[in-house]
C-alpha cells in the first residue's frame, strides 16, 4: 500500500524538523512528502531546504508569499498539495496523509494505519490519537484518506467552514466507516488552541446541517467535561451556532442540501438508538 503525505507549516522552525524527521523515518515511509511553506518569516524555509537536500527523492516543497496568518486558507493550502501530487504523477497512491506541521509521529504510525485500512476496506478515513484525547473521530493531524473514496466524491477539499468534518460526515452518510487507532500515536509539539477560540465549530455545525438535538447535547457534554474546549469555549461554540448567518457563497456558506439533510437524519437516528439502549437498561 502506498501513500503520500503533506504538511502545511508557517513559522514552524521549532517543530517542522521533528515532523519531517518522524515522517522520513516511518517503517512504512511515504512515497512523497509535500511541504507547503506558507510565507514563513523565521528559519522554517532553511530547515525544509536542508531536509530536501538530504532526501531529494521524497521531499517536495511548495512556498507561498502570504503575509497574513489566516486559518480560513487551510483547505486551499491542502488543495495546493493535492494539485501538486496530481500534476507530478504520484496521485495514484492508495492513500494520502495530512500531517500536522507541529507533530511527531511514532515510527510505526503509518504502518499500523495502512495495515488496518487494508484489512478493512470499508474504512475511508482513519487516524491515530495523541495524548489522552481518546478521540472518537479521526484527528485532523495524521489523518489518512483512502484515495478511491476521495476521488469518487471530490476533486479537491471544499474550501469552506467545516471542511475537516465534512469529509467525515460524507464518509458516514455514504456507507463507509471512520476509525481511530489508539495504538498509533503521535504528539503535538505546540500548545493546542486557536486564535478564533473554536468559534467556527458552531458555524460548521450549522453549515453541515447538524441536528439541533446533537448540537445542544454536544455543547452540554463539553461544558461539563474537562476537555480542550472548556466552559467558555463550549458557550462560544453554542453562541456561534445560534447567531451564525451563512453567506450565499464563499468560506462561510452552507453545504449542499442533500448532505445537510443526510447529516441531520444520521444524527437523529443515532440519538434514537442511544435512547432505546438506555431504556432497555
Amino acid at each position: 500500500m502506498s501513500y503520500y503525505a503533506f504538511s502545511i507549516v508557517r513559522d514552524g522552525a521549532k517543530t517542522i524538523e521533528a515532523t519531517l524527521d518522524s515522517l522520513v523515518h516511518q517503517t512504512a515511509p511515504p512515497r512523497k512528502i509535500i511541504v507547503v511553506n506558507d510565507g514563513s518569516t523565521d528559519n522554517t524555509a532553511n530547515i525544509i531546504d536542508r531536509y530536501k537536500s538530504l532526501c531529494p527523492d521524497i521531499i517536495e516543497v511548495i512556498s507561498t508569499s502570504s503575509k497574513t496568518r489566516d486559518y480560513t486558507r487551510l483547505p486551499s493550502l491542502r488543495n495546493l498539495a493535492l494539485r501538486y501530487a496530481r500534476e507530478h504523477g504520484f496521485d495514484d497512491c492508495d492513500y494520502h496523509m495530512g500531517a500536522g506541521g507541529d507533530c511527531r509521529y511514532e515510527p510505526a504510525y503509518a504502518e499500523k494505519i495502512l495495515k488496518f485500512m487494508t484489512e478493512n476496506p470499508e474504512v475511508a478515513v482513519a487516524s491515530g490519537d495523541y495524548g489522552s484525547m481518546s478521540a472518537k473521530s479521526p484527528q485532523g493531524a495524521g489523518r489518512f484518506v483512502r484515495q478511491s473514496f476521495f476521488k469518487k466524491y471530490y476533486k479537491l477539499y471544499p474550501e469552506k467552514v467545516g471542511w475537516e468534518d465534512e469529509i467525515l460526515a460524507r464518509t458516514l452518510c455514504s456507507g463507509y466507516r471512520t476509525a481511530v487507532l489508539k495504538d498509533a500515536t503521535f504528539e503535538h509539539l505546540d500548545e493546542l488552541g486557536h486564535s478564533h477560540k473554536f468559534a467556527d465549530w458552531g458555524k460548521q455545525m450549522k453549515a453541515l446541517g447538524y441536528s439541533r438535538l446533537h448540537v445542544f447535547g454536544r455543547c452540554a457534554k463539553t461544558f461539563f467535561s474537562n476537555n480542550e474546549l472548556g466552559k467558555q469555549g463550549s458557550l462560544q461554540m453554542l453562541w456561534s451556532y445560534l447567531t451564525y448567518r451563512p453567506q450565499k457563497n464563499g468560506y462561510y456558506s452552507l453545504y449542499e442540501p442533500e448532505l445537510r439533510k443526510a447529516v441531520a437524519k444520521m444524527q437523529r437516528d443515532e440519538i434514537l438508538r442511544m435512547l432505546k439502549r438506555r431504556l432497555r437498561l
